[in-house]
């Protein structure tokens, strides 16, 4: 994911498998906002409806499931 912190998009690149699903969770692991069916493997998601804060990204792909940490700063 970048850029990390960020304020408007997410970038989030995968190098062999296509991306199916992202969800980003609050700090109390409310989960925010799902993105799914991209079948990519670049993706530009629009968080800038997002309050300022620290999220868990959970990404999935086709054969893993990675969590990441991520800043939003305004």
């Amino acid at each position: 994911c970048y850029p990390n912190p960020t304020s408007d998009y997410l970038n989030i690149k995968s190098e062999k498998d296509e991306l199916i699903k992202v969800k980003l969770f609050d700090i109390k692991g409310k989960e925010v906002l799902v993105f799914d069916s991209f079948r990519k493997k670049n993706i530009s998601i629009d968080i800038s409806l997002l309050n300022n804060g620290y999220y868990t990204t959970e990404i999935i792909t086709n054969n893993d499931k990675t969590y990441l940490r991520l800043v939003i700063i305004k």
